[in-house]
Parts: structure tokens; sequence; C-alpha cells
């Protein structure tokens, strides 16, 4: 999740990190590859990369359900 803030010389928020990978449920994926990974993990690894950088509106092309 991290890749884009660090490609762009931000420093990681580890306390935000942690807080989104709770919220999309990827606890246990956490060291996971992305080939190891279903393809709504995928999605919801994309969306926290998303939040993570703050941004002030994503748009997004599929309908998305918060993971129970």
């Amino acid at each position: 999740m991290c890749l884009p803030v660090n490609l762009d010389h931000k420093k990681v928020d580890k306390q935000k990190l942690n807080e989104l990978i709770t919220k999309l449920g990827l606890q246990e994926r956490r060291t996971s590859l992305p080939n190891e990974l279903s393809g709504g993990q995928q999605q919801r690894v994309a969306i926290g990369r998303s939040l993570l950088q703050e941004p002030l509106l994503i748009l997004a092309d599929e309908p998305t359900r918060k993971p129970r």
C-alpha cells in the first residue's frame, strides 16, 4: 500500500496505514504479495492506496461495499 507514497518521497503515516489495513480487513494479508491476494483483496488494497494519500475526491468505476 505504501508504494505510491514512497515513490513520491513522502513519509508514510504508520498509524493511518494500520487503521486502513484494519478497516479494509487485510490484517492477515499484510505481508502477502499481489499474486497471493484474491481479486477483492487487490481492489481493497487499491482503495487503501488512494485513501492513504488523503485525496479530496476519489472517482471509482465500480460499486464497492464495506468489508465484513
